[in-house]
């Protein structure tokens, strides 16, 4: 599987560049590894990244350059944890990982794992109090996050902070969700 998705993956790129040539690769590839948003989105990174871009002495450091690392290694640890888990739950664990420590989080990335869970059910205890408890948390934690971004951005209320705080909150209840839906994984013989 990994062979083929890596030789897919090298012939379309092929493929794309020589028909778009550098074009291709700065808007597909390479554009996402340097973006900075200052803006407010659901990511622990959005207020460090804004406030190395307004500090006008260059002493604030930009951490978000560095997003990657956190991101690849616990997507790397779920793929080498759950690699014998069934596809569907190993494919939701490493999505929800994938977006929880994200550079960049808008509320349409949730459905890359969303878009797994039909495939993770049967081979979850979705009935478990716990793993419901995470989903409930998750919510509430989106809806704290949006009261104050609401606040931010139509009434100007200088709460950016507490944007950010809420930012916090939210990547701990996703990062509560893929817990709970690891240890509510069945094994499989």
């Amino acid at each position: 599987f990994g062979l083929s998705t890596v030789a897919s993956f090298l012939f379309l790129g092929a493929v794309c560049y020589s028909l778009y040539g550098w074009e291709f690769l700065e808007a597909c590839y390479l554009y996402h590894g340097r973006r900075l948003d200052p803006q407010h989105n659901f990511s622990v990174y959005f207020y460090p990244t804004a406030l190395h871009l307004e500090d006008p002495t260059g002493t604030w450091p930009n951490i978000a350059k560095f997003a990657t690392l956190p991101q690849l290694a616990l997507c790397f640890w779920m793929g080498m944890l759950e690699s014998s888990s069934t596809p569907g739950t190993a494919a939701l664990m490493q999505s929800l990982a994938f977006v929880a420590t994200n550079k960049v989080i808008t509320a349409q990335y949730f459905v890359w794992w969303w878009a797994m869970l039909p495939l993770a059910m049967p081979f979850l205890r979705w009935w478990r109090w716990k793993f419901w408890r995470a989903l409930l948390s998750w919510v509430g934690a989106e809806i704290h996050w949006l009261l104050w971004a609401y606040l931010l951005e139509f009434r100007k209320w200088p709460v950016r902070p507490v944007v950010w705080a809420g930012s916090c909150i939210f990547l701990a209840a996703h990062l509560h969700v893929l817990v709970q839906v690891r240890q509510s994984t069945v094994q499989l013989k």
